[in-house]
């Protein structure tokens, strides 16, 4: 999708219900993203299905242009993201993804993690947003429904942006810090 729209909401802080109900439903991606500038992010994606792992390496551009965000992902081998991940950068995210297809879209439910699990990674943020087509009811998936606890206004999604919540000392104060604003939304 070159041109993205999405809705975002930030989750409860006890999701384990959640993430139980979600493993038994649909495969787990981990992923590790690097971030070299602000529009320009690398990423690690292993997808645990029941018989096997695949991984994956993407290099995703992403810029808001006229209120729109334009995304431009391209499939990139092992080696290029080996050599990101091992240079300097401005920021690095570790978590774990559950994806709700859905008819005009899909729901990603992200975990965002300490570490990777393999290394003892504990849960610091849970969000979830619905990336679909401008104009069209937001459908949310009922196995997710009463874990939402704010829906983030579409016009402040970069508070809560993945390069944001990369840095755990923003994500522990982003929604104190913007409750006036995610209230006023609800």
């Amino acid at each position: 999708m070159p041109v993205e729209h999405e809705y975002k909401y930030i989750l409860d802080d006890d999701v384990e219900p959640l993430i139980k109900a979600l493993t038994k439903k649909y495969p787990v991606q981990h992923i590790h993203q690097v971030y070299c500038t602000k529009n320009n992010r690398f990423r690690a994606i292993a997808k645990v299905g029941k018989k096997k792992v695949t991984a994956k390496w993407y290099h995703t551009f992403k810029k808001k242009i006229n209120g729109e965000v334009l995304e431009i992902e391209s499939e990139i081998p092992s080696e290029d993201f080996n050599m990101i991940r091992n240079a300097e950068n401005l920021g690095e995210l570790y978590k774990i993804r559950y994806t709700i297809p859905q008819e005009h879209g899909q729901w990603d439910i992200d975990f965002l993690l300490t570490a990777p699990l393999s290394e003892g990674g504990t849960r610091y943020f849970a969000c979830a947003e619905c990336e679909q087509p401008k104009n069209i009811p937001v459908d949310v998936p009922k196995i997710l429904s009463k874990y939402i606890r704010y829906e983030v206004p579409h016009e402040h999604s970069t508070v809560f942006s993945n390069f944001k919540l990369a840095d755990q000392t923003y994500a522990s104060t982003a929604i104190e810090s913007n409750l006036e604003l995610l209230k006023k939304w609800a």
